[in-house]
C-alpha cells in the first residue's frame, strides 16, 4: 500500500481553499461513511454521524501535528 503524502492537502485546507477541502472528503469519504454505518443503527443515523464528524474534521484541522497522521486522526474522529 503506498502511503500518501498529505502536507499539501493539510496545508491547502487550513487556507480555507475549497478544492483541498473536496479533495480531502473525497479522499476519505467513502472509508468513513463505512465506519459510520457499523456504528450505527441505520441509514440515517449514520448520515448524521458521518456528517457532524466531518465537520468537526475541519474544525480541529489545525490541530494536526503530522500529515503523515492524518488518516489515523481522522478515522478517531469519527470512532469517538
Amino acid at each position: 500500500m503506498v502511503e500518501l503524502d498529505y502536507t499539501k492537502v493539510l496545508e491547502d485546507c487550513l487556507k480555507n481553499i475549497s478544492k483541498a477541502k473536496k479533495q480531502l472528503y473525497d479522499l476519505f469519504s467513502a472509508q468513513m461513511f463505512s465506519i459510520c454505518l457499523r456504528y450505527s443503527k441505520n441509514q440515517e443515523d449514520a448520515e448524521d454521524i458521518f456528517q457532524q464528524s466531518f465537520i468537526k474534521v475541519f474544525l480541529k484541522l489545525h490541530t494536526v501535528n503530522e500529515p503523515a497522521s492524518l488518516p489515523g486522526w481522522i478515522k478517531s474522529i469519527f470512532i469517538r
